[in-house]
């Protein structure tokens, strides 16, 4: 397995568990989980950022939910009550969102390299017209 697809499925799982965390516990029980998990996140997308060959799809991707991070940490420690309930939950599933894009991705691009997709253009000499004409095969 790839880095960026361990990173992307832990970021995802974590986003996970914050969005439900966020319904099912008191809100200063929720505040502190989105801290922890949201740093925990801000790890996992700035340790990944060493890889070499992650791309930049993959990088942005990496840098937008840095931000996001940062933002639930912040939402985290300055909102209370109904507040960060929501907050908190926006955010798990923003963290999910960009998890499942990079996710997609990385199976797109897997896809492609594994049955080498390529456009190419070309014409079989049987199939060529005889006026000078190409025909759209």
């Amino acid at each position: 397995m790839s880095m960026r697809y361990l990173s992307n499925a832990a970021i995802a799982l974590f986003g996970g568990f914050v969005a439900v965390t966020s319904q099912a516990f008191a809100p200063a029980v929720t505040a502190w989980l989105a801290f922890a998990i949201a740093i925990a996140i801000l790890v996992v997308a700035g340790v990944s950022q060493l890889q070499r060959g992650r791309g930049v799809v993959q990088r942005i991707l990496d840098g937008v939910t840095g931000l996001l991070a940062v933002g639930a940490i912040i939402a985290s420690l300055v909102f209370v009550g109904p507040a960060v309930m929501w907050l908190s939950f926006a955010a798990g599933l923003g963290f999910v969102l960009l998890a499942l894009t990079g996710l997609t991705l990385h199976e797109i691009w897997t896809y492609r390299a594994t049955h080498g997709l390529t456009v190419r253009t070309f014409e079989a000499p049987e199939l060529a017209r005889t006026d000078g004409v190409r025909s759209a095969a």
